[in-house]
């Protein structure tokens, strides 16, 4: 009790070093998970899909269709139309990058769709650039194209029927036929009737501005330690020792480490804290979760953010315990928080790795501490996450108590 009491006024005696410290690491995790959301929304609020067009640029109604889409249609905002002369144009631009699909035109084809014949668009996409728009996109191609022709033919044997074996088409035929003609436009032309768009939130996936905010603090609990390592690493074992030899368990002597290295990590998120309570309605234009919880919610989640809190505890006491000086230990540090930050999918969406890499990232220490953070921002909280990394943390303080006692009866 004694050590422990002596700990906690060592640690203290430096907080205000510690706190600017852990201020400035704050501050360096902020700014660069800021950076990577606004690059994240840009690109996904203007990056359009660019679709190259070859052949039939001398159909007057082709080309007023393509300008209808490209000034007038909600197209217009999400999709880039360029006119190309040959396939072998479009399929330089399509490996360089330049285009996402092209469609080859055949000769014809409004010929083809007045008398009921389908003459299909030759759709191409390269594999390195097929992402999920433009897959969806070729889909909506090929059914369009099929829906529109197979139609059209049905039209115009409408027309064939009463101008060739009725041997009729007069004002009323024409009246019904275009009656066909604007009532399937219509149909066609307000898709937006079709869709009924709805945004996960509190299921398996969270909103973007809530998984950086989530990657944000366990990067600066991870990085933390950096400010304050100084002062759990020994370079000799001679007080160890010496407190063992007068009755002092390594258990106790390690808890009493652990328990003023947490302290001191509450001490330095208190006001952060506060200012969460207080401020983070603010967010809701980038994270749109937090307009669904109440206020004690806030507490919930910084609730919730002990057993990462305890995890990094566990583990800088870990690391320090490897090292004999200052720059070692900071080296390792450092270079442990980058690779469980990244492996637990902090900098990058862990659905991006192999499939195999992200059955290791859920089960990691850095993998669980995430979910564990990012959990609090669901309608349900991840039990399982939070079991997890408690666990972890257990494991390192063991680890931590091995090595402590082996290096007092064997250096």
């Amino acid at each position: 009790m004694k050590y422990a009491c002596l700990q906690l006024k060592r640690t203290f005696k430096s907080f205000p070093k510690i706190f600017l410290m852990s201020l400035m690491i704050f501050c360096m995790a902020g700014a660069l998970f800021y950076a990577k959301f606004s690059s994240s929304s840009s690109k996904s609020e203007y990056s359009k899909i660019k679709i190259g067009l070859v052949g039939n640029d001398e159909g007057k109604y082709f080309q007023m269709g393509i300008y209808a889409m490209e000034h007038m249609d909600n197209f217009r905002f999400s999709v880039a139309f360029t006119q190309l002369k040959t396939e072998e144009e479009a399929k330089k631009m399509l490996y360089s990058g330049e285009l996402n699909l092209y469609a080859v035109i055949p000769d014809g084809f409004i010929d083809s769709i007045i008398y009921g014949r389908n003459k299909n668009i030759k759709v191409v996409l390269g594999t390195a650039q097929a992402g999920l728009g433009t897959k969806i996109l070729t889909e909506f191609l090929d059914g369009a194209s099929s829906l529109i022709t197979d139609t059209q033919a049905g039209i115009y044997t409408y027309h064939d029927y009463y101008a060739k074996h009725l041997k009729r088409y007069g004002k009323k035929e024409r009246s019904r036929e275009y009656e066909l003609n604007f009532h399937y436009a219509n149909l066609v032309v307000g898709r937006h009737t079709l869709f009924g768009i709805k945004e996960l939130m509190a299921g398996e996936v969270v909103s973007t501005g809530a998984y950086y905010l989530s990657a944000m603090i366990l990067f600066f609990l991870l990085l933390w330690g950096l400010g304050n390592a100084f002062l759990y690493i020994r370079s000799d074992d001679s007080m160890q020792k010496l407190l063992s030899s007068t009755g002092h368990s390594t258990l106790a002597l390690v808890a009493s480490d652990w328990i003023s290295c947490f302290a001191l990590l509450l001490a330095v998120m208190f006001l952060p804290s506060v200012a969460f309570l207080f401020t983070v309605h603010l967010a809701q234009g980038f994270i749109p979760e937090i307009e669904g919880f109440g206020f004690f919610w806030r507490f919930k989640f910084l609730f919730w953010l002990l057993p990462s809190m305890a995890f990094v505890v566990s583990l800088e006491l870990f690391l320090m315990e490897n090292v004999r000086d200052t720059v070692s230990g900071l080296s390792l540090l450092f270079i442990a928080a980058v690779f469980l930050a990244y492996l637990g999918g902090c900098f990058y969406p862990v659905e991006l790795f192999p499939k195999a890499m992200r059955l290791v990232s859920k089960f990691s220490p850095g993998g669980t501490a995430f979910e564990s953070i990012r959990s609090a921002f669901r309608e349900s909280d991840s039990l399982f996450a939070h079991a997890l990394t408690l666990l972890y943390s257990a494991v390192l303080f063991a680890l931590t108590a091995f090595l402590r006692r082996r290096r007092i009866l064997h250096e």
